[in-house]
């Protein structure tokens, strides 16, 4: 039988099914249910995505996804139901040794490509012309030693040393210090940070100051606008504002988008919704606030493309943990 799907790096096919109107394939990474009926549509289902598998009746298996997508696979009998429940289940828990993911067998066959991580890097940063003066590329996380969530290479302004970001990472949450991800063709780059620990001592940092200076003046040299837009992701805080004044061309705008916290629960309240199925769907779909968080999501996401597009004005983004 033909696959009907590319393997990517590391994944290799173990088996298919033939289900009513369906074709069920498994591999070392993903469940793909292929349709024999054009009135289907395929489902494409990283294992790693699965979150629970729930027999149903006779001959149904309910499969729950951890980005909130589910379905039913119905077969032909109980026996080849009980089968692909064992083995859908097996395949989900947790291997004992680290090398049994998929991910590390992924890793493994993409390090073998020619191209370094270094070489993509910095291909990257030519076509964003971050490569020249006024930025400069640093490899003070090489290690991960500043920052474990940050990558190995970041690019910051040149005239900021590398003892400078080490003090000014020590101003922000979990050390995520100013870094520049992107560059627009005018010249307006988006940086990303961690929030301030100012708290209510209006604590400050000279290398932090500087370093969000560096970076506005770096931008000044391409652009018209002189001033960076800092949007704080979260609600109104006013340690935050207070801690502006301290950046002079700088101004802070807060976007309110929910919390972590509130943002799992409502993705859990999301789930129970759709798995169930219920005729007050479109209720319950209201109470959960996704759709009014994804707005939100989207205001933010239109309030930065604004600024860096069409007003050439730089934007760096934070929230309480970056």
């Amino acid at each position: 039988m033909d696959i009907p799907f590319l393997l990517i790096a590391g994944e290799a096919y173990i088996n298919d099914e033939r289900l009513p109107a369906r074709i069920i394939h498994v591999t070392t990474y993903r469940l793909f249910i292929s349709p024999t009926e054009s009135s289907y549509s395929s489902i494409d289902c990283p294992i790693r995505s699965i979150d629970s598998i729930v027999m149903k009746d006779d001959i149904y298996l309910n499969i729950q996804c951890k980005h909130i997508r589910s379905f039913r696979l119905k077969f032909v009998t109980k026996n080849q139901r009980d089968y692909w429940f064992r083995k859908l289940d097996d395949m989900i828990v947790l291997p004992t040794y680290l090398d049994d993911l998929f991910a590390i067998k992924f890793a493994s066959d993409i390090r073998k490509d020619e191209h370094s991580y270094h070489d993509l890097f910095n291909v990257e940063l030519i076509r964003l012309q971050l490569d020249t003066c006024p930025w400069r590329l640093t490899k003070i996380n090489e290690n991960y030693e500043l920052c474990t969530s940050y990558p190995k290479y970041c690019v910051v302004p040149s005239i900021i040393t590398d003892e400078e970001i080490s003090e000014a990472a020590e101003f922000r949450s979990y050390k995520r210090f100013p870094t520049i991800v992107w560059r627009h063709a005018n010249g307006a780059i988006i940086a990303r940070a961690s929030q301030p620990e100012v708290s209510w001592l209006l604590r400050r940092s000279k290398e932090d100051e500087k370093m969000i200076q560096a970076i506005i003046n770096a931008c000044n040299g391409e652009t018209n606008s002189n001033r960076l837009l800092i949007l704080h992701l979260g609600t109104r805080d006013a340690a935050i504002e207070n801690y502006a004044k301290y950046y002079p061309d700088c101004d802070v705008k807060f976007m309110n988008l929910p919390d972590i916290h509130a943002t799992r629960r409502s993705a859990r309240m999301l789930s129970a919704v759709n798995a169930a199925q219920d005729k007050n769907y479109y209720s319950q779909l209201a109470s959960t606030q996704w759709l009014q968080y994804l707005l939100a999501l989207i205001k933010a996401a239109s309030c930065v493309v604004a600024n860096v597009n069409k007003h050439n004005r730089s934007v760096l983004v934070h929230c309480s943990n970056g």
